[in-house]
């Protein structure tokens, strides 16, 4: 037998509205409408509310709305949501659950982000933020600066024979330099090996002191670059890791939920995905001594040469790829635009950040750049520093120029000079210093070009004196050892090329932060100094 259909409706019509309340079997409905046209509909499918003026609603406490599906508005006009206190959004969580699985998954995936955050040898080192400390389990490779070539002179004065040159009518010692004894046979500039003695006295305790070498010795490479490290097994196999791990990963992944992005389109692409948790896995792992990197010039006895020392050595790491969520993606199809107040700008990241674009300006009163793992500058073509008043550079150590340098301008040097090879100058102003040449015996003839001629005295022969007269003859006449003063810029002359970097290096031209003072100026005959 069918069911009985029930028809029934109820109208109360005043001036100001009406109600109709119908009865009618599956179509059951309350409708309010208002004389404006105004109403609301509540039936078995809809309920529907038609304002056509003003719609306010106010509410003295708490207001709660749950959407089951989808939640469409529409607004023609201008948007107001004013908030008097904290304002939250929870997009793509439907209970706590999913968003503890976020935080679980994080704490589950730590032990493997450690991991990849290791350097795949074990030559030490940190990796940050809140990274692990490596292993160094090794050895350091030799020291690349012992062995090293430069190129010098190498002489050694060898003196006089006799030690007084003679100046005769048929001979010349003076012009002629016969007497000195390795004349014609000094050596040009020959390429020649740095020694490990050579960076011990220059580079060690009593020379600049690098770091390097005061820590290991002269024979190892101060940085681990190139050393012999034991493999790290973990750190390498990280891959098998991550697939291990994602067993116990997926499970928590399916509590997650399949919601969680916000997607704004005007009228271009515009997304922005914001993740649950915060990836603060370590994003770099730093060996603190990773890198051989030349690092001053020194005066050795072999010749002035390149020491080198380390650096830190920094890598990146990819623990990011595998997280979850946390991704801010911005595409503007021309110009991004930012306006911000007196209050300034902070970007702060635990990863990299990356700038990249066809050119660069920036305008500041004020710029500070601070790194403490090092400040690296390059370019395939330029690089400018120019200020109208004044350019500094400070360290505790030598500034270091691999190439060469050309000043416009004036050097002005506050300490000591060492330069290998040759210096070419114009002009020299330098005080007064007055120096006696080297003896030289000196042989002459008498002023007459006919024998007894010239009365030069007279001589007793058996009680009576005869007159003594000059022949016409050279060579008959000899002189005191002769010398005499000239003046000269002030010169401390030593044996043999190597004393003069034993010299430089006895003056503490290796040490930085001092100054290789000046010798007084020495008034006398300048000999060939020679340092033991």
């Amino acid at each position: 037998m069918a069911d009985k259909i029930y028809r029934n409706r109820t109208i109360l019509n005043q001036r100001g509205g009406s109600l109709v309340i119908t009865n009618n079997t599956d179509q059951e409905s309350v409708q309010l409408s208002q004389r404006s046209g105004s109403n609301v509909l509540i039936n078995n499918l809809v309920n529907s509310e038609l304002a056509t003026n003003n719609k306010q609603t106010h509410v003295i406490n708490d207001n709660f709305e749950t959407v089951i599906n989808d939640d469409n508005k529409f607004v023609k006009g201008v948007q107001t949501n004013r908030v008097g206190n904290t304002r939250y959004d929870f997009k793509g969580f439907l209970q706590d659950s999913e968003y503890e699985a976020y935080q679980e998954w994080k704490d589950t995936f730590n032990s493997v982000a450690l991991i990849n955050s290791k350097f795949k040898i074990k030559r030490g080192g940190i990796s940050e933020p809140n990274g692990a400390i490596n292993d160094l389990l090794g050895e350091r490779a030799d020291n690349p600066v012992i062995g090293s070539k430069v190129f010098t002179v190498e002489n050694k004065f060898s003196g006089y024979i006799p030690q007084i040159s003679l100046r005769l009518s048929a001979r010349d010692d003076v012009a002629t330099y016969v007497t000195v004894i390795d004349h014609g046979k000094t050596k040009t500039a020959e390429e020649r090996d740095i020694t490990e003695d050579d960076i011990t006295n220059s580079a060690g305790n009593t020379g600049s002191k690098a770091p390097g070498i005061l820590e290991f010795g002269v024979k190892k490479s101060a940085a681990t670059e190139n050393g012999s490290w034991e493999a790290d097994s973990d750190a390498q196999n990280i891959a098998d890791k991550i697939l291990a791990i994602q067993e116990k990963l997926t499970p928590i992944e399916e509590r997650m939920g399949d919601g969680g992005d916000e997607h704004i389109i005007i009228k271009r692409n515009k997304i922005e995905t914001v993740g649950a948790v915060f990836n603060d896995y370590p994003s770099v792992r730093i060996d603190e001594k990773g890198r051989s990197q030349p690092f001053e010039m020194l005066v050795a006895d072999t010749g002035i040469y390149k020491n080198h020392d380390y650096i830190p050595h920094v890598e990146e790491i990819d623990n990011s790829s595998n997280f979850p969520c946390g991704q801010d993606t911005k595409i503007v199809g021309n110009s991004y635009n930012r306006i911000v107040g007196s209050g300034g700008i902070s970007l702060k990241t635990t990863g990299a950040t990356e700038l990249g674009g066809a050119t660069l300006k920036v305008g500041f009163k004020k710029i500070n750049l601070n790194a403490s793992h090092g400040i690296h500058i390059g370019s395939e073509n330029a690089i400018e520093l120019q200020s109208m008043k004044t350019i500094v550079l400070r360290t505790n150590r030598q500034v270091y120029v691999e190439s060469s340098m050309g000043i416009k301008n004036n050097l002005i040097v506050g300490g000591g000079l060492a330069v290998e090879g040759q210096t070419y100058l114009q002009g020299v102003t330098a005080p007064l210093e007055v120096q006696q040449t080297e003896n030289t015996l000196v042989s002459g003839r008498f002023a007459t070009t006919t024998n007894r001629s010239l009365f030069i005295g007279e001589c007793e022969i058996g009680g009576a004196f005869y007159p003594v007269y000059a022949r016409a003859a050279d060579d008959l006449i000899v002189t005191y050892p002769h010398s005499h003063h000239f003046h000269n810029l002030p010169l401390t002359l030593m044996q043999a090329n190597e004393d003069v970097r034993k010299e430089a290096q006895a003056n503490g031209i290796n040490v930085h932060n001092s100054v290789a003072q000046s010798y007084p100026q020495l008034h006398e005959r300048k000999l060939a100094r020679s340092i033991a």
